[in-house]
């Protein structure tokens, strides 16, 4: 039979409370981007959300760990501006590595968003 030291108590103990402090940070921090997330799959919220509210909406739930950016990035496809800029790039950063050759729905949805808002603000400084 195999007795635990006071150190190795106090050493599982303090991983156990490490944990415990780790876990609560990463939900406490994922907590607005999962909510954020879900609403970007609750119909009814998109027939009464604003353009501004989808964007912003978007940009949060492209925050969240978990989550495939698909509908985020339909949405400033169609409704991103400026402020989108930063969120898709990060976003498209992630683009699993063995997906580089093969372009998936989502990713072209990203990209589209991005290149649409360029565009925009190269025809909005022409002027």
């Amino acid at each position: 039979m195999h007795r635990t030291t006071p150190i190795q108590l106090a050493v599982l103990l303090t991983f156990g409370f490490m944990l415990t402090i780790g876990s609560t940070m990463i939900a406490a921090l994922q907590l607005k981007p999962g909510l954020a997330y879900c609403k970007l799959r609750d119909l009814d919220w998109y027939r009464t959300a604003s353009p501004r509210v989808q964007r912003e909406t978007a940009h949060q739930a492209l925050a969240f760990w978990f989550g495939d950016p698909h509908d985020a990035f339909a949405i400033l496809e169609r409704f991103g501006d400026r402020s989108s800029i930063p969120h898709l790039r990060a976003a498209l950063a992630k683009q699993p590595s063995d997906q580089a050759d093969v372009v998936t729905c989502t990713w072209i949805h990203g990209r589209h968003a991005l290149e649409r808002i360029q565009r925009s603000q190269l025809a909005n400084s022409a002027q």
